[in-house]
């Protein structure tokens, strides 16, 4: 299953992805056990209780690895919409960050990366 509410671990998840998307770098992790253990841009360590993701180890792992591959997306020729990531740069990316790489994961980082590119389409149709 891939849908999500913001609750469950998927649609905490996605919620990152479309924040990340979508330019909205206000909080998106709490500064707590269970995310100290993610490399986080400053921006997304800020809090505010009221727009807060609270992520568990793995997931916070997942998310890491999704904001590392935040240079490595497909992007079109003419228009430079992003189309998608280069997943060719997946693994590496996970062996360099210490991250196990699995089959959920992977589907995990498919949802972010569609979730994100539902934001950046809704986005370039304002």
């Amino acid at each position: 299953m891939l849908a999500g509410r913001e609750g469950d671990a998927r649609g905490k998840l996605k919620a990152l992805a479309a924040r990340w998307a979508g330019g909205r770098g206000g909080a998106v992790m709490a500064d707590d056990a269970a995310t100290a253990n993610a490399k986080l841009p400053a921006w997304m360590k800020r809090k505010e209780e009221k727009d807060e993701i609270q992520l568990l180890p793995d997931e916070a792992d997942t998310a890491q690895l999704f904001l590392a591959l935040g240079t490595q997306w497909r992007r079109h020729a003419m228009t430079g919409m992003c189309l998608g990531l280069d997943y060719g740069v997946i693994p590496p990316t996970a062996q360099m960050l210490g991250i196990a790489l699995n089959p959920e994961r992977f589907l995990d980082l498919r949802m972010m990366e569609q979730a994100a590119l539902e934001q950046i389409a809704r986005k370039a149709a304002r």
